[in-house]
């Protein structure tokens, strides 16, 4: 289904050739109109799996949209937001109405719109511990997924989609991801939302092992795309506007989701058994993951050998350096984090195997003990009053951290949920700890388009793109990867973006961080003591 319009209907221009169209889609993609009267629009691209890229929309009070966007609790409406340049359409952000808000000072109204992307799709897509199986009893408990990274995540994904659509006996995400011969008819199969296949072969990404128990697809997918530099994407698809996804050719509107691998210099990962690519991930593994003081490149930049490694060697690598000079930015701010802890404890629950254990031997010596004072025929079963018994725990102690902060660096923190200990979620959840407990630096860069010249926005650089910025203090260049960018646009300015490198924020502060562990412990005690 192809729609026929006006292609200048609706669209808002600005100067150095942008110009943007806001669409309105019902609840089945259909379009509705385009907004040609916002006041003020803000745009937010990011790079995180879960984060659901929160924009807004301001209307005046008389806008004919009002009531349209007013009737959001009743009806569900898509908003896609899309970014021309020279009238070609550079980059889209699709999603839908979160809440709309109607405001009058005196005579002054307004219409507030708060936006949510696609990713929210994420987040209500389960991944089921068994996908071909009843809801009523899902055997195993729990599903391990092993193999390279991004075809790994995606099959997650298209057994659960297919699950959803009531494929999953046809065909598994094994299955059609690694036969392209299935690709041409997937928005059959998968008929709202569809995920580019990636082959296991031609998958470079580190082979991974994850585990999936009625877990969202976004905290499925949340931590391994950090870890190595991936690029989730979900994006509404409208044949004849949008560009075909790869491998793909759908005829209708749907949502796609993508998982690209951002890091240039990735060579194709070795093949490794699963017994030892898993058992790899346990213990001390946190050194040099991320870029932590000493591991260049994500620290200042000593000589080109290095710079040429974080910017690529193919000969169309860009390398896209930020100055440093007031004619650039009108603001520029960089934040520097301290570091936390140097140890990071996850647990509490110990292996099933082991409590079982504990479970036979209280059985046999309670029973033993009856069986003297002649009750041994009772034969009591007491293995349901001793569950987790045992407590274990896995820590990941940075040594060379200490020793590069000095002797009060702070000791360590627990971070557990009442996981078990050598589990694959808790090597992830010790992932995050080490990765939040690391210093690291951010830096924020705002202006108009003349700030980053020669550069652009989504045509040089994108989400994950290596970067790197001119420091006059430090009077060297810091080089990081690009995780946020925000695109303004209103009636009285020019476009202008902004351009967040590194993480984009610490969670909480250090005292906040404190409380929320305490809370994690409260909840693990009361995880592994209760009783069903």
């Amino acid at each position: 289904m192809i729609e026929m319009r006006d292609p200048l209907e609706g669209v808002i221009g600005f100067d150095d050739g942008y110009s943007v169209e806001v669409e309105v889609r019902d609840g089945n993609g259909r379009l509705v109109g385009s907004v040609g009267d916002f006041v003020d629009l803000t745009v937010t691209f990011n790079s995180e799996a879960s984060d659901v890229e929160a924009s807004a929309m301001a209307l005046p009070g008389s806008s004919k949209w009002a009531k349209t966007f007013m009737r959001a609790n009743r009806r569900l409406l898509l908003v896609h937001i899309l970014l021309y340049r020279d009238g070609t359409q550079i980059r889209r952000w699709t999603g839908r109405v979160d809440r709309s808000v109607r405001k009058r000072e005196g005579l002054q109204g307004s219409i507030n719109i708060e936006l949510i992307s696609d990713k929210i799709w994420l987040k209500y897509l389960m991944g089921y511990s068994a996908p071909g199986a009843p809801l009523w009893i899902q055997a195993p408990k729990v599903n391990n997924y092993f193999g390279p990274a991004v075809h790994t995540i995606k099959r997650i994904a298209s057994d659960n989609l297919l699950r959803i659509s009531g494929n999953l006996g046809l065909l598994t995400g094994s299955k059609w991801l690694n036969e392209p011969n299935q690709w041409p008819g997937m928005q059959e199969k998968m008929p709202y939302v569809m995920i580019v296949p990636t082959t296991e072969t031609e998958d470079t990404s580190p082979t991974i092992v994850s585990q999936v128990t009625m877990t969202p697809m976004d905290e499925v997918w949340q931590e391994i795309c950090k870890d190595y530099n991936l690029l989730p994407s979900a994006s509404f698809f409208v044949p004849g506007r949008d560009e075909l996804p790869n491998r793909l050719s759908p005829t209708q509107p749907c949502v796609v989701l993508d998982i690209k691998d951002m890091d240039r210099t990735r060579a194709r990962s070795e093949t490794r058994s699963k017994w030892e690519s898993t058992f790899s991930l346990l213990g001390e593994f946190v050194r040099g993951l991320f870029g932590q003081y000493d591991v260049p490149p994500t620290v200042d930049v000593y000589d080109p050998a290095s710079i040429k490694d974080f910017f690529g060697h193919r000969e169309d690598d860009k390398w896209v350096i930020f100055r440093d000079s007031p004619e650039h930015w009108s603001q520029i701010e960089v934040a520097s984090y301290s570091p936390m802890a140097s140890k990071s404890i996850a647990g509490g629950k110990s292996q099933e195997f082991l409590n079982k254990g504990v479970q036979l031997i209280f059985n046999l010596l309670i029973n033993g003990v009856l069986a003297v004072v002649g009750l041994g025929f009772l034969g009591i079963d007491v293995g349901g009053m001793f569950d987790d018994v045992l407590f274990a725990y896995q820590a990941a102690d940075d040594i060379n951290m200490r020793e590069f902060l000095g002797d009060f660096t702070l000791f360590e923190e627990f971070i557990g949920d009442g996981m078990t200990a050598f589990s694959f979620d808790s090597k992830q959840a010790l992932r995050a700890a080490r990765h939040n407990a690391i210093g690291y630096q951010t830096a924020m860069f705002t202006g108009d388009i003349a700030s980053f010249r020669p550069f652009r926005p989504f045509e040089d650089f994108d989400l994950l793109h290596p970067v790197a910025w001119e420091d006059s203090i430090e009077d060297k260049l810091f080089a990081e990867r690009v995780k946020q960018i925000t695109v303004f646009a209103n009636r009285s300015d020019k476009i202008r973006f902004e351009v967040r490198l590194g993480e984009i924020d610490r969670p909480e502060e250090p005292e906040a961080i404190a409380a929320r562990r305490h809370e994690s412990f409260v909840r693990a005690l009361n995880t592994i003591m209760r009783r069903d």
